[in-house]
């Protein structure tokens, strides 16, 4: 299971709601509505835009994702752990993660009321939001960077257990 852990502000749910704006998570959302606004919102096209923060570099180091093997322009099949206030609140599975910013298609960017925030770097079809009540995995080492490899894989099978009974749970409550 390949992973990304990307840190974000804290909102209940994520969908473009302006009253449910995302709260901390750097110092672009002290004065500002962060992008990640629309994260948790599924759009008319079936998919999922999610964006992080890229850092100095302005790109997302996909290669430190697969161990450092040769990368191209994107990396599919990652999981993207979304983790606000140090507390994981939802994932991505089967993501296309982009090494850099892409636009938000014209006809998705119509079903948006903030027309400025229309650059993604994540891309998917299946996600889970967890509830507030939910949301109790305390993710160690993320530090104040938006965008963490777990290079020395610290936390990785961690939150590879947790994703697995979580779904077992919801899989076993809906039979």
């Amino acid at each position: 299971m390949r992973i990304l852990f990307c840190r974000i502000g804290w909102a209940r749910n994520y969908d473009g709601n302006f009253d449910d704006i995302p709260k901390n998570g750097g110092e672009y959302n002290r004065n500002n509505i962060g992008f990640e606004i629309y994260n948790f919102k599924k759009h008319s096209d079936g998919n999922y835009y999610g964006y992080v923060k890229m850092d100095r570099s302005k790109s997302i180091r996909i290669e430190r994702i697969v161990g450092g093997q040769n990368a191209g322009q994107c990396l599919d099949d990652v999981y993207v752990v979304w983790v606000a206030n140090g507390l994981i609140v939802g994932w991505y599975k089967n993501a296309t993660v982009f090494r850099r910013y892409q636009s938000v298609p014209e006809s998705i960017m119509q079903e948006r009321s903030l027309k400025d925030h229309h650059i993604y770097n994540i891309l998917a079809q299946e996600s889970v939001l967890l509830t507030e009540r939910e949301r109790s995995f305390k993710v160690d080492g993320i530090g104040r960077s938006n965008i963490w490899y777990d290079a020395e894989n610290t936390v990785r099978a961690k939150v590879k257990d947790y994703i697995k009974d979580y779904i077992k749970k919801y899989e076993n409550f809906n039979k």
